[in-house]
């Protein structure tokens, strides 16, 4: 495993990315980097990685706070259905977290791609199941993961619901009672009521993601609460006092509940 530790910057050390990997494919961006497809140049193991800006603001000691705070917690998660950590690489001005490669793609994917119904019964049971699993895990670590959603989820296999794999901890934040800094992250659909108000939140804001994709799941990937088109007041109006309707089949009987949450 290579790990070069994250401390005061010091001398600086050249930014070369191919000195460590070789680049394959881009698969996927974000406001923070990108994550590659590569081979690890150590031991030519197929992974992923995650590159980071480590000044992607003017707040350069926060930014390493918070990526010290990811590699903390990624160093101790070992679990089936969450992806496995190999290292990393720091150099003056990335830092390169190298992770599974997972082969195929993400619970968004599948909702794009397959046809109505979209997940049988059995299907949804076992993807809850692992994905409740790797969240009790992580619970039990008092490790919140806080951006829970089709796009975090992923699959070695994706016609087999147990291969599923909880991705990128970018926001987790770990050893909390609650989060009294009433910090506003993750993905506003998948957020929980308390999140949106300011209000103290524990770890329980992932259980709410969690249904809401278990809502998803039983209803050809709609969602619960966002529209088409909803502008961000909008959905946050909804989400302050909201109304589902959950309306599904299971076996042979079609149940409906009308839930109103205060």
């Amino acid at each position: 495993m290579m790990e070069i530790y994250l401390d005061e910057i010091s001398d600086p050390i050249p930014d070369e990315f191919e000195k460590y990997f070789r680049f394959i494919e881009n698969i996927a961006s974000g406001s923070f980097g990108t994550v590659m497809k590569a081979i690890n140049l150590e031991n030519n193991k197929l992974i992923a990685v995650k590159t980071i800006n480590k000044f992607w603001d003017k707040g350069k000691q926060k930014n390493l706070n918070k990526l010290k705070q990811e590699i903390t917690i990624l160093k101790q998660i070992k679990h089936k259905n969450i992806v496995e950590f190999y290292g990393f690489v720091e150099t003056s001005q990335k830092l390169y977290i190298m992770m599974e490669y997972i082969h195929n793609g993400t619970l968004k994917n599948l909702f794009e791609k397959r046809k109505e119904p979209k997940f049988t019964e059995l299907e949804a049971g076992k993807l809850l199941e692992c994905l409740f699993s790797a969240v009790d895990y992580l619970h039990t670590r008092e490790i919140c993961h806080r951006d829970i959603k089709p796009e975090n989820i992923m699959f070695e296999n994706c016609n087999d619901m147990n291969t599923l794999k909880l991705i990128d901890f970018g926001l987790s934040a770990q050893s909390f009672d609650a989060m009294e800094q009433h910090e506003f992250c993750g993905t506003l659909i998948y957020m929980a009521p308390e999140q949106i108000e300011s209000k103290i939140y524990t770890k329980s804001i992932d259980i709410w993601s969690c249904g809401i994709i278990m809502y998803m799941l039983l209803n050809n990937g709609i969602h619960p609460l966002y529209k088409k088109g909803d502008k961000y007041y909008d959905y946050v109006q909804k989400l302050k006092k909201p109304k589902i309707n959950l309306k599904f089949k299971m076996s042979r009987y079609l149940y409906i509940y009308n839930v109103h949450f205060e």
